[in-house]
């Protein structure tokens, strides 16, 4: 093709007539992709004739086959997961109602109980009215065993954060990966707040440390609230000081950050950061010992699939022997929450019009309390009555 537009060309210059060269030059680039793409035609097709490519060729069709197979699967699998999901949904629902109902029967039968023993009274019949078997089995199945697959809703706390929603989990799987999830959160925060605290200590020119930390700590101890409430419904064994020791830390947290900046806060800013230091430093002493206490507890079956190891608190300890060596930094740490709680009562008496110190002593010494009672208790529990706590 390319010969013969030449030849044109110049048979047409010859005749004297002019010539399009940018005419000719597109017929020659048309021809050379012509040419290429008769060339590439040609080496698939020999390619597709020697053996591997015929081989190649076999591959591709195998794979073809095997991904038209499994999609057909995949859309049969996905239609029953819908429908099973609907019916679990009407199931769910049903059960419901049966157990509202079935509760509502419970409480008219009991309210009814008054009743008979003013006919037995007047009959004359003192033996003792009690509650037919068919009642007391119907209520214990509802409270340990439907109670305990209806779906919940959490507190106020977890309501106010994600609204009404079902937080229960009935797979297995589900619940053991959010609590090892909740763990792995407080084992990775550990560290982190001690280097803050460190800085905060350290960095005194500018109180960006300061207020960045405090920013932390109250996304730290919300999450740990919400989470702890999710886990309590899923049936962990968190005590209810526990959690409100989480809250008082939160509450704490935003009064130090509202606290304005002056002589009053400079006074103060020492105890506070110091406390977060020892304080983050003794969790991490407790932890390990904490899980592996736990994993102990739950091999010789005497701990709950989701009860959690406390670290930041002794309202939730597992005492074993060890567990002793452990106790005078315990002990230490409540010493230092009660002269925290002082020292700020102590910085309101200077600075009345400064009202986060009043606030902060009282919430550091309301922790105190708390923490120092558990502990009293649970060494009680375990000297006196031998028994873990």
């Amino acid at each position: 093709m390319v010969v013969e537009v030449g030849a044109s060309s110049a048979s047409r210059a010859n005749r004297g007539q002019p010539v399009d060269l940018h005419h000719t030059a597109a017929a020659a680039a048309g021809g050379g992709d012509a040419v290429t793409t008769t060339k590439t035609r040609q080496r698939a097709e020999a390619d597709s004739k020697s053996p591997r490519g015929g081989a190649d060729a076999l591959e591709r069709a195998s794979l073809l086959a095997e991904i038209a197979t499994e999609h057909k699967a995949l859309q049969t699998q996905l239609a029953e997961y819908l429908e099973q999901s609907e019916r679990f949904s009407r199931l769910q629902l049903q059960l419901e109602q049966a157990a509202a109902k079935q509760r509502k029967r419970l409480v008219d039968y009991r309210k009814t109980l008054p009743v008979q023993r003013e006919a037995q009274a007047s009959s004359a019949d003192d033996r003792r009215l009690s509650l037919p078997p068919e009642v007391d089995e119907a209520d214990a199945f509802l409270r340990n065993r439907v109670s305990a697959t209806l779906p919940r809703y959490g507190g106020l706390f977890v309501r106010l954060f994600v609204g009404s929603v079902n937080v229960r989990f009935l797979d297995k799987r589900t619940r053991l990966s959010y609590k090892q999830e909740y763990e792995h959160f407080k084992q990775q925060t550990a560290p982190m707040l001690v280097v803050a605290s460190l800085v905060c200590l350290v960095w005194t020119s500018s109180r960006w440390p300061s207020l960045l930390l405090q920013l932390f700590i109250a996304y730290y101890y919300s999450t740990l609230a919400l989470r702890e409430n999710i886990l309590v419904v899923n049936g962990s064994n968190i005590r209810q000081w526990w959690r409100l020791h989480h809250f008082l830390s939160l509450a704490l947290a935003t009064v130090v950050l509202t606290w304005p900046d002056g002589e009053a806060y400079a006074d103060f800013r020492g105890e506070i950061h110091f406390l977060g230091l020892y304080l983050s430093l003794l969790q991490i002493m407790q932890a390990r010992y904490q899980m592996a206490r736990l994993y102990t507890l739950r091999s010789l079956g005497k701990a709950g699939e989701l009860d959690v190891a406390n670290t930041d608190s002794s309202a939730q300890l597992h005492w074993g022997t060890s567990m002793y060596t452990l106790l005078p930094f315990i002990l230490i740490g409540h010493g230092l929450q009660l002269w925290t709680g002082v020292r700020a009562l102590q910085v309101y008496l200077r600075y009345p019009r400064v009202l986060q110190a009043l606030l902060g002593g009282v919430l550091v010494l309301i922790t105190f309390l708390g923490n120092f009672l558990t502990t009293i208790r649970t060494l009680r529990d375990k000297v006196l009555k031998g028994t873990p706590s």
